[in-house]
């Protein structure tokens, strides 16, 4: 009952927000690179945001495109739409670590939580998978990752 739309920030190759202020004063971006994703990211119900975890931090073309929500901040802020995104969504966040610390999970969570309450968007799912440069995911990663899909993905939900 889902059709996913799968956008890569690699190929996205979205520019960073050069705050312009262009956004204060209009409901969008000077920029346009992003048009599509934005729009798919409006009209979604669902988001699952999957990255590995580059110092501590998501990789630099995943960040240009969280940063560039700052058209939504001005939206709320500027222009006074509440919420700037009506639809609501429900957001999982994947992310896996070369390292076995919490560090990056912690900091890209925290990050999300924060842009999300203004995207009228809740995080409702995390799984986090360090320590993949010693040793590769097993099979009980494989079932927790299943089980919490099925959970976000939960039948009663789809109609939204």
């Amino acid at each position: 009952g889902i059709t996913p739309v799968v956008f890569s920030a690699y190929d996205l190759n979205a520019s960073g927000c050069r705050a312009c202020c262009f956004c204060e004063k209009h409901y969008c971006c000077a920029l346009h690179d992003l048009d599509d994703f934005m729009r798919a990211f409006e009209q979604s119900s669902f988001f699952v945001l999957a990255s590995p975890v580059y110092n501590s931090s998501l990789p630099a073309p995943a960040k240009a495109v969280i940063d560039r929500f700052q058209r939504y901040y001005s939206a709320r802020f500027s222009l006074g739409k509440k919420p700037p995104i009506e639809k609501p969504k429900r957001a999982m966040l994947i992310l896996t670590s070369g390292s076995g610390g919490q560090t990056g999970f912690t900091c890209i969570e925290d990050m999300l939580i924060n842009q999300f309450t203004v995207l009228n968007t809740t995080l409702e799912q995390r799984i986090f998978v360090p320590d993949t440069d010693a040793r590769e995911p097993d099979e009980s990663f494989f079932d927790a990752a299943r089980k919490a899909g099925e959970s976000f993905f939960r039948q009663e939900d789809l109609s939204v």
